[in-house]
């Protein structure tokens, strides 16, 4: 619902920068009926990001992706994730609307948010393959994760 892009150099976005080496606390406030967020951080205002999506039903998980453009080996840590909901009933809506917004949600998906792997995939500081797999379609997942083939 909202993006918040963190630059190799520690930009939030359009905001203030966060160093890498040590912990920082992230908070995101959102308020759906105004469609924003405002994001703190180490508890200083950070910027505000709009709403990039409509939702039925209120926010239900966060994710947290890496941008870098080849596989990124250094990754992050996080400590945790609190969430604190102040007004958690969604607003009714009726079946027309529900479908309709279904039917919107269905078109605007990229399923195709993982990349095509040209050539075997090294690591520069260790010179072995990145822990991972190819999928039956050239894709690289996560070792962990499982294909699903339809």
């Amino acid at each position: 619902m909202f993006y918040l892009p963190i630059s190799d150099k520690g930009q939030l976005g359009h905001g203030p920068n966060i160093s890498s080496g040590k912990w920082h606390t992230i908070d995101f406030i959102w308020d759906l009926r105004s469609k924003a967020c405002v994001v703190n951080a180490d508890g200083e205002y950070a910027l505000i990001l709009s709403q990039r999506n409509e939702t039925l039903n209120g926010l239900s998980y966060l994710r947290l992706r890496s941008m870098a453009s080849e596989i990124d080996t250094a990754g992050y840590y996080v400590e945790s994730v609190v969430v604190d909901i102040d007004d958690n009933i969604a607003p009714p809506v009726s079946k027309k609307e529900k479908l309709d917004y279904e039917i919107a949600y269905r078109a605007k998906l990229d399923y195709n948010e993982c990349h095509i792997v040209k050539e075997q995939v090294k690591t520069s500081s260790l010179d072995k393959e990145t822990p991972g797999k190819i999928t039956s379609t050239g894709y690289w997942i996560h070792n962990k994760a499982e294909e699903i083939i339809v």
